[in-house]
Parts: structure tokens; C-alpha cells; sequence
């Protein structure tokens, strides 16, 4: 008698209720129906649960065998239908556009630079280990082989419309932003946030450092700390990939470095639609549901999920009172500034007003004393003309009298 052959398990969206959903493929349901919908257009052949397998593969990343035997389906067609959906992603778009930096929704005035001017988007860099034995993908930071992403996103809610890479982990993050960001050009008064990853260029707004053998003061600590407030929005980027563990596990060798590509950028344009999708209210309220605070979305299998207790993700949030008087500090302390330079240029200007009215009336006094003087010698000259004229007078006179008593 035949061993019976195990039935395959077949499963859509709808095998499950919106929290069993989430729970197991991180993403809202409507989200993953809106993505496949846009990739059967270039592959009319993938179902619903081919979507699914990638989603699982990418999220616990264990072995192809592993992950097939939990849908009940043969290793060789599991990996088959997940490169097949993989390959079709190639074809979507970021689901946002580089051009939204340019819309002053999203932008936010600098408060803490001297020139003032606006931040129109977070960048930074993540690494991610690989199997390799070309040392040109040896980082000395991580000590290990990785390849690395720069990400930009917007600063209001968290969507990426900036990505770039792999690059091999030899070259850091300021090398590759000089090799690519950099050279496409800023507006006048436009700066990127980032790291101290980034420091060397004007147009990045980054952390001011301690001085040697000292710590910062008064307002470089509020400076720092409002950096760090708008910061923050890319690392809540990355934290998605917390739940993918695709990312921080070595991979694979015998998987072409293109697949990682296209798996990080997938998980990318899955975060841009759930941004759209569910964009009503604050940024960071959006981010926290899509990273599942509440749901306890993670690394664990379904059937560890069952016997374990779900670990809580950190909820701290900065105070929004603190925040508030710290920008409305320092935007009083650059308009105070401001106003120092404008009183300092007046006075500059009214001081040499003065001086140049001294200088007339200094001007006037020496003409006028030009003319007294000019006077004088008029004065003096004309008595002496005077004089000369009485003496030939009485010279005259005494030479007629001679004459009449001669």
C-alpha cells in the first residue's frame, strides 16, 4: 500500500482574518492585494499564494525546504513561484517620487543653521551581510562581508523616494552619497538630515560633535536634539526591515546578488503603499501600526508565536510639550540673532549716518571759517590798500606845500 500523499495547502488573503494577516506577513491585507494586482500584470500565471511564499521566505528566511514544508508544497516549486514573483517586482515602480522633495508639504524649515533654509529629505546607509569571498565587500567597521543601501525618505510621513545601491561594503556612506546623491542638484537654501556618517558637506545637516576633552553646551544640545527629532523618521524606515530577517542574515551564496536587490526593494515599495494606503494623521502613528507595536510582529514563526509570550516593542516617544518649546527656542534664537544682525546693521548704518553729518557739519564749519578767514584777509588787504593810498595822499600834499612856500 502507497503512502499517502500529504494535500497541499493552498491559501489566499482571505484565509485569514486582517490581524491573523498581519501577524503572519507583517504587511496590511489590502496592501499585498494591491501589490499582486500590479504584479500579475507582467505574469498573468502567479496566484495569491505565490505572494505569499515570498512574503514568508523573506520574513523568516530559514531554508527553502523549511518554508515549503509549512505550505505543504515541494521545495523545487516553492522556490520556483517565490523567484518568479521576485523577478516580476523588477516592474514596479518606488510607489513615490524623488520630485516630492520639491513640494514644500514635505519640506521643513531649518532651525538650527545659521542661513536658515529647508530640509527636504533623511538619507542614510545600511548594511546588510552577504556570502562572498571577494574582499572588495569586506567592511572593516562590520567585520564581515556586506553590501549597502542608501535610503532617502520624506520627512513628514516616512515614504522613500530615495534608494540606491547595492554598493560593495568597502565604499561608506559619504563615498557613495558623493558618488551618486551628491551630484544631482540642490535648490538655493535645500539641505538633506543625516548622520555623522555623512559630515564633510555644506548641504547635510548632521550632529555637531563634542569639542576635545569637553561636552556641548546650552544651544548645541538643542540643536542636536531637534536633529535627532527629524532624524529619527529614516531609522523608523529601516525598523521595517526589523521583521524581514532577509536583511540581517548572511545571504545566501548560491542566491544571485540581484535577488537581494530586488527583495530590499520590493520591501521598500511595500512600505510605500502602505504609506499611501493608509496615510490619515501623523507620520509617526502611521509607522508605528505599519511596524506592528501592537500586532507583535517578528522574527517567530507562527508556532513559536503560539507557546511564547509576544516581546513588546519600545513605545517611548519624545515629549511633544519639550519638543514644541524646543522649536519655538530656537526659532526665537535665530529670529533673536536675526534681529541682533538687522539692530547691529542699523546702528552700523545710523553711526555712519552720524558720522557723515558730523562730517558735513565739520565740512560747513570749514567753509565757513574759510570765509572768515577769507574775509579777514579781504579785510586786512583793504586797510593796506587804504593805507597806501593816505601815505601817496600825504606825500602829494607835502610836495605841493614845498612848492607854494618855495
Amino acid at each position: 500500500m502507497g503512502q499517502k500523499r500529504t494535500k497541499k495547502i493552498k491559501i489566499g488573503f482571505d484565509s485569514f482574518n486582517d490581524k491573523q494577516f498581519k501577524k503572519r506577513f507583517y504587511f496590511p491585507k489590502e496592501v499585498l492585494k494591491k501589490a499582486f494586482s500590479e504584479i500579475s500584470v507582467y505574469n498573468d500565471k502567479l496566484r495569491e499564494d505565490h505572494l505569499l511564499w515570498l512574503i514568508d521566505y523573506l520574513k523568516f528566511y530559514t531554508t527553502i525546504n523549511d518554508r515549503a514544508e509549512k505550505f505543504n508544497v515541494s521545495p523545487r516549486n516553492f522556490q520556483k513561484k517565490i523567484w518568479e514573483v521576485l523577478d516580476a517586482t523588477d516592474n514596479l515602480d518606488m510607489g513615490a517620487n524623488f520630485t516630492d522633495k520639491d513640494n514644500p508639504d514635505y519640506q521643513i524649515k531649518d532651525l538650527v543653521s545659521e542661513n536658515g533654509g529647508y530640509i527636504s529629505m533623511a538619507i542614510d546607509g545600511t548594511a546588510c551581510p552577504i556570502s562572498t569571498k571577494d574582499q572588495s565587500f569586506y567592511n572593516g567597521g562590520h567585520k564581515d562581508t556586506i553590501v549597502t543601501y542608501e535610503v532617502g525618505c520624506n520627512l513628514i510621513n516616512g515614504q522613500v523616494i530615495w534608494i540606491c545601491g547595492p554598493f560593495k561594503g568597502k565604499s561608506n556612506d559619504f563615498c557613495n552619497f558623493k558618488n551618486t546623491l551628491s551630484k544631482i542638484p540642490m535648490r538655493p537654501g535645500e539641505k538633506y538630515i543625516a548622520d555623522k556618517g555623512y559630515v564633510g558637506d555644506p548641504r547635510i545637516l548632521t550632529l555637531k560633535k563634542k569639542p576635545i576633552g569637553g561636552e556641548l553646551q546650552g544651544v548645541d544640545i538643542l540643536k542636536n536634539n531637534w536633529i535627532k527629532r527629524h532624524r529619527i523618521i529614516i531609522e523608523n524606515v529601516f525598523s521595517v526591515f526589523n521583521n524581514f530577517r532577509f536583511k540581517s542574515q548572511r545571504w545566501l551564496p548560491n542566491s544571485p546578488l540581484r535577488r537581494h536587490k530586488l527583495s530590499f526593494y520590493f520591501i521598500i515599495y511595500l512600505h510605500n503603499i502602505s504609506i499611501s494606503m493608509y496615510q490619515s494623521g501623523r507620520a509617526e502613528e502611521i509607522i508605528k501600526e505599519l511596524n506592528g507595536t501592537t500586532d507583535g510582529i517578528g522574527y517567530k514563526d507562527e508556532d513559536e508565536n503560539e507557546n511564547e509570550n509576544e516581546n513588546e516593542n519600545e513605545n517611548e516617544n519624545e515629549n511633544e510639550n519639550d519638543d514644541d518649546e524646543n522649536e519655538a527656542f530656537l526659532l526665537n534664537f535665530n529670529n533673536h540673532n536675526k534681529n541682533e544682525n538687522e539692530n547691529e546693521n542699523e546702528n552700523e548704518n545710523e553711526n555712519e549716518n552720524e558720522n557723515e553729518n558730523e562730517n558735513e557739519n565739520e565740512n560747513e564749519n570749514e567753509n565757513e571759517n574759510e570765509n572768515e578767514n577769507e574775509n579777514e584777509r579781504k579785510t586786512v588787504y583793504e586797510l593796506e590798500m587804504e593805507i597806501q593810498k593816505l601815505k601817496s595822499f600825504i606825500e602829494n600834499s607835502k610836495n605841493r606845500t614845498n612848492k607854494i612856500f618855495s
